[in-house]
């Protein structure tokens, strides 16, 4: 359904933030702390690589302690801050991104396809998903990884004296990359393909069984990684859980985030995808092997969100590139070679994406969810200086969690938080509970989650304490209310 993605739209094109970002953030803090890759009232629904990548440069960079003490103590600045410095993170793995599809389109073609490229997934709008929080962006530079050593192994072979053995540990870490990739999103296996063409257009001899053997050893043995964490703990029934909850979701087709991606970012998805059709019929299948066998697995999948097109970004992007280098090429004439051709179109595509980027970069549409971010810490802040020591003060949160992972993992206060989707009791004669369009979609479904969030939403004692929303964004009202109940738990 299109409503699943309109709760924190930007009015200008893309949502400025996704709420899946506090997600990714509370599963990385609950790592930071020691408390394990696993949270527990979570589902299994990814596997741990993300969390681990996360919490391991938060450890390096001294986050978030040092960038708390550097906000001083204004509280909505320092929501800000905390969700400003892995976004930075993103962006720097963007960057990452932009040099590899440089790195892989001029060996697969050549050097005037790897700029069109590059420049096209620097600029187009589609590409700013790259700088949110998540798993996606991740995975993508992981992806990208894993080609890029796969190329460079028959180059090692060829060209240097200890060839086979340098070329050999490079295709070992072609796997090792995807491997992790996996790891850290099982779509990604949908990758796979790719590789192999790659490896195999490379390998014309003997050793290509053996390459291939060296590849695909951690490709399995590294996602294996998840399930066996699942019954080293005794949990494996929620693990197989997770993955079945995965695949029976409420229906969100395909075609709807492709829609969405179109009405953004029209541009490149057009010509990508014509690209794509071009590139296959010219007998190059790059492009294709990249995107098809991802969209026929979200496709029957069934719950796809606007976040999970981000790897067929870079195949769109290399197709968009080879279809305008083709299209310059047949336009430029011996009497008017002179002009740039494909210079010229692609700055005219550039100049529409970096037109739409600043759009989007210039017009902030967080204020208000930043604003109650900082109310729910200050609220929590107050009431545990009221009683510290009172088991009766602690009070059950409830909301999303952008909201939820600064109050327990950088105030460390001490109460319990469920996001809206946990179906578990609330142990707390106290709720906070967080009103936003996201929550009151998910009232609409017909789960013991929902009605327990429906029962206290229509209760008539509740107490509002803040309402808070913005004119760039008039559908992102949120609301905060105060529950009290006589029962110690809510059934």
């Amino acid at each position: 359904m299109l409503s699943a993605f309109t709760h924190f739209w930007n009015p200008t094109g893309f949502p400025i933030l996704y709420f899946d970002e506090g997600i990714y953030m509370r599963r990385a803090m609950h790592m930071l702390n020691y408390q394990g890759p696993q949270e527990e009232s979570t589902f299994y629904d990814h596997p741990y690589f993300g969390q681990l990548f996360l919490s391991g440069v938060f450890q390096i960079i001294g986050y978030p302690h040092l960038f708390v003490t550097a906000a001083g103590g204004d509280l909505k600045h320092m929501v800000e801050m905390l969700y400003f410095i892995p976004r930075i993170l993103m962006g720097i793995l963007a960057v990452v991104d932009t040099f590899l599809i440089y790195r892989i389109c001029e060996y697969c073609y050549n050097r005037r396809v790897a700029l069109i490229s590059s420049v096209f997934f620097a600029v187009m709008p589609s590409t700013f998903m790259l700088r949110w929080i998540l798993l996606d962006s991740i995975e993508l530079t992981l992806v990208l990884l894993s080609i890029s050593f796969a190329i460079s192994a028959q180059n090692y072979k060829n060209n240097y004296k200890n060839g086979n053995k340098i070329s050999n540990l490079t295709m070992l870490s072609s796997g090792i990359f995807m491997g992790f990739a996996i790891f850290t999103k099982i779509p990604s296996f949908a990758m796979i393909p790719v590789v192999l063409f790659i490896i195999c257009r490379q390998y014309h001899d003997k050793h290509i069984i053996r390459s291939l053997w060296l590849w695909f050893i951690p490709v399995i043995l590294i996602p294996l990684i998840w399930p066996a964490y699942s019954i080293s703990t005794g949990t494996l029934n929620f693990f197989t859980d997770g993955i079945l909850w995965q695949t029976h979701r409420e229906s969100q087709p395909l075609f709807n985030s492709i829609y969405v991606f179109f009405k953004n970012d029209p541009i490149l998805l057009v010509i990508g995808i014509a690209g794509i059709f071009f590139a296959t019929i010219k007998k190059n299948f790059v492009p294709f092997l990249w995107a098809f066998p991802l969209m026929i697995f979200l496709y029957f999948i069934g719950y796809v969100s606007l976040y999970h097109l981000i790897p067929l970004i870079p195949s769109f992007c290399i197709a968009a590139a080879v279809l305008v280098e083709w299209l310059s090429n047949k336009i430029s004439k011996k009497e008017i070679q002179k002009i740039p051709f494909p210079f010229i179109i692609t700055s005219a595509i550039c100049i529409v994406g970096l037109f739409s980027t600043t759009m989007l970069i210039t017009t902030n549409v967080n204020f208000a969810y930043f604003k109650a971010a900082a109310f729910v810490v200050q609220y929590l802040e107050n009431i545990n200086q009221r009683d510290l020591y009172n088991n009766y003060n602690k009070v059950s949160v409830i909301g999303d969690a952008f909201y939820l992972w600064i109050p327990q993992y950088i105030f460390h206060l001490d109460h319990d938080y469920k996001i809206y989707y946990d179906k578990t009791p609330y142990k707390a004669e106290r709720v906070l509970l967080i009103v936003d369009p996201g929550l009151i979609m998910a009232m609409s479904r017909n789960d013991l989650a929902a009605k327990q969030i429906q029962k206290i939403y229509d209760a008539p004692n509740k107490i509002s304490l803040a309402s808070f929303e913005q004119t760039e964004n008039k559908d992102g009202k949120i609301s905060i209310y105060e529950y009290k109940s006589n029962d110690t738990k809510i059934k």
